[in-house]
C-alpha cells in the first residue's frame, strides 16, 4: 500500500486511518514524501509503528509511486491518492478477486462526495467496460481512464514491474498511460464492490487545463512508442500518432484553451506532424482573436 504526499497533512491522517482499518490487513502501508515543504511527521506520529516514511526530492506523484513500490514488500500494490479513502473492506474484496480470477488488475467502484462530509454522495460512471483479457482493457482505456482512480485497484506486481511502472517524466495523463500499457499484457478485472470514496477538496484549484490536455496526448504518445519498442501490434485502436495531434488541438479550440493549443501546434513541428488540420485550425483560432480584440475583446462576465 503505497500513499504519495506532497504538503497534504489535512488530508493524510483520514487516507492512513482508512487503510489501517481494513478488515483485511495490508502487508505494509509506505507514505512517500514527495519533496514536501510541510514535515508530515507530526500528522503520522499517531501511527508510529504502521506507518513507513520515505522522504525524496520532489518527482511528482508518478515518482512517489514508483518509489514507494521499489520499497514495498507485498505481491500486489494499491497506490492511494492522499485525499481518498479506502472502504473498510476494499482490500479484502480486492484481493479475493484477484485470487480467484488471476487478473492482473482489480479495481472497485468509486463513491464520489463534496468537500462537506453531509454532501449526498453519488456513484462516479460504472466502469465495468474496460474488464476484460488484453488488449480490450488497452482499447478502453486510451482515450479517457476507465479507471478512475489509482486507489480503486490493486496491481499485481509482477505485471507492475513488467511494464516498468508509472512514467515519472509524466506529470499528467500518468494514470492513463499506465493503465493503456497495462492492458496491453493483462486482464483487467472489476469488482463489484465499493473500494473508495472520493473526496474533492475544499477550495482546491483544478488542474491547468492546458497541462491536462498536452500531457493527455503525451501519455498516449508514449504509450504507442512503448508499444512499438515491445512489438506489440496497436493496429486495432485504428489511430494513427497524427490523429492524437488533430484531437488533442480541436480540445483545445474547442474549450478556447489558447495555451494549450500553442503548446500542442509545438508538439506537431517536434514531431513532424504538422496536419492540414492544425494548421487550418491555427489559422481559426488567430482570426477569432483577431475578431475579439477589433470588437472590444471578449465579454466580460
Amino acid at each position: 500500500m503505497i500513499i504519495p504526499t506532497y504538503n497534504d497533512n489535512e488530508y493524510l491522517p483520514r487516507s492512513v486511518s482508512s487503510v489501517l482499518s481494513q478488515t483485511r490487513s495490508a502487508c505494509d502501508l509506505i507514505v512517500v514524501d514527495d519533496g514536501s515543504t510541510e514535515d508530515p511527521e507530526p500528522v503520522l506520529s499517531p501511527f508510529a509503528g504502521q506507518v513507513t516514511l520515505i522522504r525524496q526530492e520532489n518527482q511528482g506523484c508518478a515518482g512517489a509511486r514508483n518509489t514507494g513500490a521499489e520499497q514495498a514488500a507485498g505481491s500486489a500494490f494499491l497506490f492511494l491518492d492522499v485525499d481518498d479513502e479506502l472502504t473498510p473492506n476494499a482490500i479484502e474484496a480486492l484481493e479475493a478477486d484477484a485470487l480467484r480470477t488471476g487478473a492482473g488488475v482489480v479495481f472497485g467502484t468509486v463513491l464520489k462526495r463534496g468537500p462537506d462530509l453531509d454532501t449526498p454522495e453519488m456513484l462516479i460512471g460504472d466502469r465495468r467496460g474496460c474488464a476484460g483479457a488484453p488488449p480490450h482493457p488497452a482499447f478502453r482505456n486510451f482515450w479517457k481512464s476507465s479507471i478512475q482512480t489509482c486507489g480503486t485497484a490493486i496491481i499485481r506486481r509482477d505485471v507492475f514491474e513488467d511494464v516498468g511502472g508509472f512514467v515519472a517524466d509524466l506529470r499528467y495523463g500518468e494514470d492513463r498511460n499506465i493503465w493503456i500499457r497495462l492492458g496491453m499484457i493483462t486482464a483487467f478485472h472489476w469488482c463489484d464492490e465499493i473500494t473508495l470514496i472520493r473526496h474533492r477538496r475544499r477550495g482546491s484549484v483544478s488542474r491547468r487545463y492546458a497541462d491536462m490536455i498536452l500531457g493527455s496526448v503525451r501519455a498516449q504518445f508514449h504509450a504507442l512508442e512503448w508499444c512499438d519498442q515491445r512489438g506489440i501490434d496497436t493496429a486495432f485502436l485504428g489511430i494513427e500518432h497524427q490523429d492524437l495531434i488533430d484531437r488533442a488541438f480541436n480540445r483545445a479550440r474547442e474549450q478556447y484553451c489558447p495555451g494549450a493549443a500553442e503548446r500542442i501546434i509545438a508538439l506537431a513541428h517536434e514531431r513532424n506532424l504538422v496536419s492540414s488540420t492544425v494548421r487550418h485550425a491555427t489559422r481559426m483560432m488567430w482570426w477569432s482573436r483577431l475578431r475579439s480584440w477589433l470588437h472590444g475583446g471578449p465579454c466580460q462576465a
